[in-house]
């Protein structure tokens, strides 16, 4: 190999890492830079229904025990985002379940007539 080959790698790897670090500094709070891009867990779909092979670009992600709230940003409470029906109001007569098909939409409030519903007990 020749000097200017060689010094040609060395230049494109040192601007490979000096860009990989700048990128890792820009996480945001509760997030990490992965060089694997896996899925990532959400507030509304704590399990993601991918794999978590390495098959995506290189990026931050959220932290372990963290997953990616509606506002964009890693979060470990999710309570209030992941349970629509606290933010739902039924009429007397029905209670509030988060829908349970998934269709249309997935994890939304669905209020339906007391008496359709079995008690767990």
């Amino acid at each position: 190999m020749s000097s200017k080959t060689l010094s040609s790698v060395l230049l494109l790897t040192a601007l490979c890492y000096l860009a990989a670090v700048n990128a890792q500094s820009q996480c945001a709070p509760n997030e990490w830079w992965n060089i694997c891009g896996v899925c990532e867990g959400t507030c509304e779909r704590l399990q993601p229904g991918c794999s978590f092979d390495c098959n995506g670009p290189p990026g931050c992600q959220c932290l372990p025990g963290y997953v990616r709230g509606a506002d964009g940003q890693c979060t470990s409470n999710c309570r209030a985002e992941a349970n629509p029906c606290l933010h739902t109001k039924c009429s007397a007569d029905h209670i509030c379940l988060v829908n349970p098909h998934n269709t249309p939409r997935p994890n939304t409030a669905v209020c339906v007539p007391s008496g359709c519903v079995k008690k767990p007990f």
